[in-house]
């Protein structure tokens, strides 16, 4: 069984490649930032990964933050995800092209995104 600190270095490591590969493919929007967003996502603990299991979500990569450090744009598996910290809510994207979720934060379009609210599959503890 795979200690904290291996599943620690692999997140990191997968964390590093994705965003490398996003700041060339796309630049961060403005009031978004893509700095210090593992924080939320290091430990089995850490606030984003109990939500992110109580909506049943694999491994989250963290992608973007908003520098009010409320939302999130977190990929899980081959899809894109908005979490709303303030509500602890999670939204699925309709769109999973990161290619246009980009370009709607770039011109302040979140909200014009489909997107659905995820249920909760078990009590949200932390």
């Amino acid at each position: 069984m795979p200690t904290v600190a291996h599943l620690k270095s692999a997140l990191q490591q997968r964390y590093t490649a994705l965003k490398v590969g996003n700041k060339d493919k796309y630049p961060v929007p403005p009031e978004w930032t893509d700095e210090g967003i593992e924080n939320d996502w290091e430990s089995p603990n850490d606030i984003g990964l109990v939500v992110a299991r109580a909506f049943g979500l694999g491994p989250v990569r963290p992608i973007l933050r908003d520098k009010e450090g409320q939302t999130q744009i977190i990929k899980s598996g081959d899809k894109a995800f908005m979490w709303d910290g303030m509500n602890t809510d999670i939204y699925e994207f309709a769109c999973q092209d990161l290619g246009e979720i980009y370009r709607a934060l770039h011109h302040r379009e979140l909200q014009k995104l489909d997107k659905w609210l995820l249920k909760e599959v078990c009590p949200l503890v932390y």
